[in-house]
């Protein structure tokens, strides 16, 4: 191990050398691909609340239910285009 770097494994191939390390597993690429995932996923929750409580005339509530799990896309395009198409009372 080289002075001044982290701890970690390091790992010799022919000629050489790769070093691992367990904090750096999870780099910034990987980091906003799990932040948009769960973005994702809790906006997928609140739409599908939001519809259940919500009324519809005809259809449009099963054709929400499925727009909506396609996931972030279908989601966004709920609130923008689906919370106008609400009956209200």
């Amino acid at each position: 191990m080289l002075f001044g770097e982290q701890k970690g494994i390091i790992i010799k191939n022919k000629d050489k050398i790769e070093k691992m390390t367990y904090l750096g597993i999870i780099g910034p690429k990987q980091m906003i691909i799990i932040l948009l995932a769960f973005l994702g996923i809790i906006a997928t929750i609140i739409a599908l609340i939001d519809i259940s409580k919500s009324k519809f005339s005809g259809n449009d509530k099963i054709v929400w239910i499925l727009v909506v799990l396609t996931g972030l896309l279908g989601a966004i395009l709920y609130f923008t285009i689906g919370k106008k198409q609400k009956q209200t009372n």
